[in-house]
């Protein structure tokens, strides 16, 4: 997945001002109250050590001890003893307390946050109706489909009644799977998914399946358990939901690097922190592709001429970048062999 940093120019040095950042990320603290305190100042000296004025060290404490007992995941920037980015998150990512002082922040928690938030939806299905809700940033966007019949049976008994009463329940179950379908659809178009995590009941899940739009075949991620109060199962669904995500972000790690090889092969990729910093820097680098297992101490301004020169991001992590690299570039013109010679006339400019 490739993702846009221009939502976090103003950390990168993309509003045209030369005033210093103080920023600080803090992962969640289960210590109580007071250890957390003791930690956060931890945290914050590191920051002070680097030159941060007690101006800016001020403003920190009071958006991050707002919140009295709340220790959640925060990442907290402040310039000239004003906050420009205040955000707590609902879940977890391997990030380390970090703090800094300097031209641009370090974003790397808000990337680790951004790779982990991927939007589903979890359909529940039922043999009366069912249920389809976005989860997406910490929030949830519920929908419900009661359907015709909610207290609907399968018959039991003989005969060409038995087969008349049967063939009714089935078309029901089409009718009601066909209405799920529609909000689902609804809400793959308003708030798109990456994913669609079918649970509930087996005969429904079975109809919901015959019903859904071909585009959502290979999005589909089945949980054979109930989700509902009936027989809630959140553990299937998170186990289910972590494995797809993680084979399908070696599927699309696997195109990547496909693709970087064949870029390399014609000379629009290069390789290496030196590389990359040139090509970023006259706006060559069209995507920034970095090891998230490398320890890459230029990492964070390569992230903000990347976002200066509207460059993406690629994170891999599965497997290494060619010769042992941590950090390559796809390019958007070729690196030219005669050194006077420029780069294309339609070549994007840098801001």
């Amino acid at each position: 997945m490739a993702i846009d940093l221009s939502p976090w120019s103003v950390l990168l040095g993309g509003d045209d001002t030369t005033d210093p950042i103080t920023w600080a990320y803090l992962p969640s603290m289960h210590d109580g109250d007071a250890g957390a305190a003791l930690r956060w100042r931890a945290v914050r000296q590191v920051a002070a050590e680097q030159g941060a004025s007690t101006t800016d060290l001020a403003a920190l404490d009071d958006r991050v001890l707002a919140d009295e007992g709340d220790w959640s995941p925060h990442y907290v920037a402040v310039r000239g003893g004003r906050v420009i980015w205040n955000q707590r998150f609902d879940d977890d990512v391997v990030v380390g307390a970090t703090a800094g002082h300097g031209p641009i922040a370090d974003i790397w928690p808000l990337v680790e946050h951004a790779r982990a938030r991927v939007p589903y939806l979890l359909v529940e299905a039922g043999r009366g109706g069912g249920e389809v809700s976005l989860h997406r940033a910490g929030r949830t966007v519920q929908r419900s489909t009661e359907g015709s019949d909610p207290h609907l049976k399968k018959v039991r008994g003989g005969g060409w009644s038995h087969r008349r009463i049967q063939a009714h329940t089935e078309e029901v179950w089409r009718r009601n799977a066909a209405e799920l379908e529609q909000e689902v659809e609804a809400l793959w178009r308003d708030e798109p998914a990456e994913l669609v995590v079918l649970a509930g009941d087996v005969r429904a899940r079975e109809k919901f399946r015959g019903s859904i739009p071909v585009a959502l075949d290979d999005v589909l991620v089945e949980v054979d358990r109930h989700t509902r109060p009936e027989g809630a199962d959140s553990g299937a669904v998170d186990s289910a939901l972590d494995l797809a995500l993680d084979d399908r972000q070696r599927r699309e790690e696997e195109v990547q690097l496909d693709d970087l090889g064949r870029h390399l092969q014609r000379g629009t990729a290069c390789l290496g922190e030196t590389a990359v910093a040139e090509a970023l820097a006259v706006g060559q680098a069209g995507t920034l592709m970095l090891d998230a297992r490398a320890h890459l101490h230029g990492r964070a301004a390569l992230l903000g001429q990347a976002a200066r020169t509207s460059a993406e991001l690629v994170v891999v992590e599965h497997r290494g970048l060619p010769e042992g690299a941590s950090v390559a570039a796809l390019l958007r013109w070729p690196t030219p062999t005669d050194p006077d010679q420029s780069a294309p006339a339609d070549a994007p400019a840098t801001r």
